[in-house]
């Protein structure tokens, strides 16, 4: 499949998923408020976490090697009943923790015991989330990027009616109750889409253990678990700072402005995780791969520079659509938070490279070094500037890691003809 006929899947995929979005933020903005959508945010990045540490672990290994083997359905089957049993291992120390500390994780990420309860159903329903992100994986390994999109559509349909329904109910409790059960119904889309798949059979993914493939799932899993601990974490890091230092009025402007940037950037991550992650993996010659790196630059960054540079202009109509007039103070946070993702994308892109080629030192050093500095930035940037640091923050954390990623990369992105 090409990598146009990729990109008008996803975009076509990105519509609705747009549309699903805006409508569920609106209904949350409505019905919930500014601290809905910071506590939304909270919860949502804590989920983050947690499914990166029990499926993330090994979901790009999955893309990967399933891109890789797709003819050897003998070893892919090794590899799939190998990083499955990995994975719920890891899920089942994960959802029985969230069950202990259910109280302290509610005062930690909400500062009250009132949303305990929430982490009790989220602890149940993890498993489900688990391997609904496992066989979404698998099908991204096998380019079946329609059914894919299709899927993924499914599962923003469910987040809507879930969260829509909950929150006119119990407001910002119905939101977080309505995140915890979205994906758990979108597990069950999937099932029905996947069972007449040959490939979707119980005996391939109960192989016995195997020590060579767990050594790869072992390589993935630590550069997986150093996004999920540095990412939401930095992100649950900075909202605290800002709900302690300001108020939470203002954390919920933040991640409205972080929300924005969530819903354009998605079509580029997809496009850049459906087509290139599984092509970066098959290629081995230098050439080729250099080739493929700045084709996929004239594509993504002329978009995401369209796309950002729309959004800016039309950023109060936006903030009115998207949420309500009482997150109009959030206006000036556009400017160097769009200037910040043209940055990141520009990084992402040779991110997936270092996924690709299992570049596991390199990768969890950037991700955990690059974090730490945006969180630090963020402190020094809001204390100076106000909460419009953080965004200045961003803008030089993603040149930052763009530059440096550009600098380890250059034997490839400049070799010779």
């Amino acid at each position: 499949m090409t990598l146009f006929k990729v990109s008008f899947i996803v975009s076509i995929g990105f519509i609705c998923r747009l549309v699903l979005g805006l409508v569920t933020n609106k209904l949350v903005a409505s019905y919930a408020g500014p601290i809905g959508i910071a506590f939304m945010g909270q919860f949502q990045s804590f989920m983050q976490m947690i499914m990166s540490l029990c499926v993330g672990t090994i979901e790009t290994g999955i893309v990967k090697h399933t891109a890789e083997y797709s003819s050897n359905q003998n070893q892919l089957n090794f590899y799939w009943s190998t990083a499955i049993k990995v994975s719920l291992v890891l899920t089942f120390i994960s959802s029985s923790l969230i069950l202990f500390f259910k109280d302290y994780l509610s005062i930690v990420l909400f500062g009250t015991e009132q949303y305990s309860s929430i982490f009790l159903f989220f602890s149940l329903n993890i498993f489900l989330f688990v391997f609904n992100n496992f066989f979404l994986a698998i099908l991204n390994g096998f380019k079946e990027i329609s059914l894919l999109v299709v899927l993924q559509i499914a599962g923003y349909l469910m987040s809507l009616c879930s969260i829509g329904l909950l929150v006119y109910w119990f407001q910002i409790y119905g939101v977080l109750l309505g995140l915890t059960l979205s994906q758990s119904l979108a597990f069950l889309v999937t099932l029905f889409f996947l069972k007449k798949k040959k490939w979707f059979k119980l005996l391939n993914f109960t192989y016995k253990f195997e020590s060579t493939y767990f050594k790869n799932v072992f390589n993935f899993a630590l550069m997986a678990i150093s996004s999920a601990i540095s990412v939401p974490t930095t992100q649950i890091l900075i909202r605290n700072y800002i709900g302690k230092t300001s108020s939470w009025v203002d954390t919920g402007l933040w991640q409205a402005m972080w929300r924005i940037s969530d819903i354009y950037l998605a079509i580029i991550v997809s496009i850049i995780s459906m087509y290139f992650l599984p092509r970066l993996s098959e290629m081995q010659d230098i050439k080729l791969l250099k080739k493929e790196l700045w084709a996929g630059y004239k594509v993504v960054i002329p978009l995401t520079i369209l796309m950002a540079i729309s959004i800016f202009f039309l950023r109060d109509f936006i903030i009115v659509f998207i949420f309500t007039k009482d997150f109009l103070a959030m206006e000036e946070l556009f400017k160097f938070q769009l200037i910040g993702d043209v940055f990141k994308v520009m990084g992402v892109l040779l991110g997936y490279l270092m996924l690709a080629k299992t570049m596991t030192k390199i990768y969890i050093f950037s991700e955990i070094g690059f974090n730490l500095l945006f969180f630090v930035l963020s402190i020094v940037c809001i204390n100076h500037f106000g909460l419009i640091g953080v965004t200045y923050a961003y803008m030089i954390k993603s040149l930052m890691y763009t530059s440096f990623l550009f600098w380890f990369f250059r034997g490839i992105l400049f070799a010779k003809n």
